[in-house]
């Protein structure tokens, strides 16, 4: 588990940003990819805190 920054890109241009816990990078991915219909690229980056 970790804590994970998620950019997604939606088709009209804008971007979103979404952070949360998650057991790895591919279901962070997967999770912004299900919140946003719209989205055409969606990439996730581990945050690196204490605790975590």
């Amino acid at each position: 588990m970790g804590r994970y920054l998620v950019k997604i890109l939606r088709e009209d241009g804008s971007l979103a940003v979404m952070r949360g816990i998650f057991s790895s990078s591919c279901m962070a991915i997967v999770m912004g990819m299900e919140m946003f219909d719209d989205a055409k690229v969606v990439t996730s980056e581990r945050e690196l805190s204490n605790g975590f």
